[in-house]
């Protein structure tokens, strides 16, 4: 991304980490640089997608709430596509 490190307050990403073809996992590190230390992380996956090991989202989110570079504040399931009976995973997380 071109932004220097610790420049937003919130990040905030919908529909754009959640399926093949979009923003490939190692977009978290640099969605964690760009977001200012205690700024919010707010995204959303296709939870299949999500769980899927091809994708990497699932180990790269691991990585680095074990890293100590984000910590999770909730986790939510829910209807993504409802029509298509898609399940959602929806983070907020805080930069550490």
């Amino acid at each position: 991304m071109p932004y220097p490190d610790n420049t937003f307050d919130i990040v905030i990403s919908a529909g754009t980490l959640c399926s093949p073809g979009n923003a490939p996992s190692e977009s978290l590190p640099e969605i964690i640089r760009v977001t200012k230390s205690a700024g919010l992380l707010c995204f959303s996956y296709r939870q299949h997608w999500f769980e899927n090991q091809e994708s990497g989202w699932k180990k790269i989110h691991e990585e680095m709430l074990e890293a100590g570079l984000m910590k999770q504040l909730c986790c939510e399931v829910d209807n993504y596509i409802p029509t298509q009976n898609i399940s959602g995973l929806y983070f907020v997380c805080h930069k550490c």
